[in-house]
């Protein structure tokens, strides 16, 4: 059997995020809102997935429920060939602090704190000692653009800055997987081209595996690939 006969017939890896027919409501009241009816997904490592579709339609939901920030009602989320409905919840925080890594559209900075604590914060959570946290930081923040502005409140830095510092925070523990939701919507068009620029950065490493939520087009095309949600549903 020559080499491109075992090239063709090469087992396909499995996916680094599997979700299989995720269910989500939530009561209000005597009524059920059905969220999400049976969501299935996947993406390889270092694959860059976009999940588009109007308000409403559950990509919030679905992003917090790969995020292990919620779970669902019915159906099984695999990341890394691990079975998440399968552990505790300690395990799941444990496992979350150490593969996952978030950007929210509202940033979440701590006000207390000055940027570089921000974004030393999941190391420091995750056990690692503060001179490592610290010196990630200052690398990660660097990277950003931030390196002056480490000692600065977030009420003393702009959106596009307070959204950069939140990427360099969710990149702290080296996550395999980064979840962002919306993470150029309160931005205007050439602040979020210079974070989609720090996200295009971390794609080419290959390393990270990024589900991005936008209702964006134009973000969106910048993926390796498009998901839209309608009404609960992965529209094909």
């Amino acid at each position: 059997m020559n080499e491109e006969t075992v090239n063709i017939h090469a087992s396909t890896p499995e996916p680094f995020v599997s979700a299989q027919m995720i269910t989500k409501s939530f009561q209000i009241g005597p009524t059920r809102i059905d969220v999400l009816k049976g969501v299935s997904l996947s993406a390889k490592r270092g694959e860059w997935l976009a999940l588009t579709g109007a308000s409403g339609s559950g990509k919030t939901t679905l992003l917090d429920i790969i995020g292990t920030i919620s779970r669902p009602n019915t159906g099984r989320l695999l990341i890394d060939g691990t079975d998440l409905s399968a552990l505790s919840q300690r395990k799941t925080v444990a496992f979350r602090r150490k593969k996952i890594g978030f950007v929210f559209q509202a940033y979440h900075i701590l006000p207390e704190l000055n940027i570089l604590e921000n974004v030393m914060l999941p190391g420091l959570l995750d056990g690692k000692s503060a001179r490592l946290c610290r010196e990630r930081a200052r690398e990660l923040l660097d990277q950003v653009g931030l390196s002056h502005r480490i000692l600065h409140r977030p009420n003393e830095l702009s959106g596009g800055e307070q959204q950069r510092a939140a990427i360099a925070r969710a990149l702290l523990n080296a996550p395999e997987l980064l979840l962002a939701d919306e993470p150029t919507g309160n931005l205007d068009s050439v602040t979020g081209k210079g974070i989609l620029d720090i996200f295009r950065t971390i794609h080419e490493s290959g390393r990270t595996t990024i589900l991005m939520v936008t209702h964006d087009r134009t973000v969106a095309a910048l993926a390796d690939r498009s998901i839209e949600l309608r009404d609960g549903l992965i529209f094909h």
